[in-house]
């Protein structure tokens, strides 16, 4: 079942392997398991590059997986650590629309404002909020 896959992916997690997390994720899909917004927090907190992310959001949205707020909030953050802060806004933006008001609240602001100041950096950091404005 999800739960199941879902235990092991935080256990590779908690343990910082990747290889291995995206190999059950591979798996998961092969046999049909349901992807949900745990699935995908879990594979978020590896560090990975910002194509990576978004071909994962295109696996789980051909899925039809519902993401919560968590889980859009763990994406947010996953582009910021790998420093694409542009699409850290736009998956803001996409969790306003998906999620409406649960997904405004102080945590998703703290999680935008921390990917914006991972997500730039160098000549960038003036531009941060700039990013988010456009």
């Amino acid at each position: 079942t999800t739960k199941h896959f879902n235990i092991m992916l935080g256990g590779y997690s908690r343990t910082g392997d990747a290889l291995k997390a995206f190999e059950l994720f591979d798996t998961m899909l092969d046999i049909g398991v349901v992807l949900d917004g745990f699935t995908v927090t879990s594979l978020m907190t590896h560090p990975i590059s910002p194509e990576k992310i978004t071909s994962l959001l295109v696996q789980v949205e051909t899925e039809r997986a519902m993401l919560n707020p968590a889980a859009y909030r763990s994406i947010i953050g996953a582009y910021g650590d790998a420093g694409d802060a542009a699409s850290a806004c736009w998956m803001f933006l996409e969790m306003g629309r998906a999620c409406q008001k649960r997904g405004r609240g102080a945590e998703s602001w703290n999680v935008l404002l921390g990917a914006l100041a991972r997500g730039c950096t160098g000549d960038k950091v003036s531009t941060a909020l700039d990013i988010y404005g456009s």
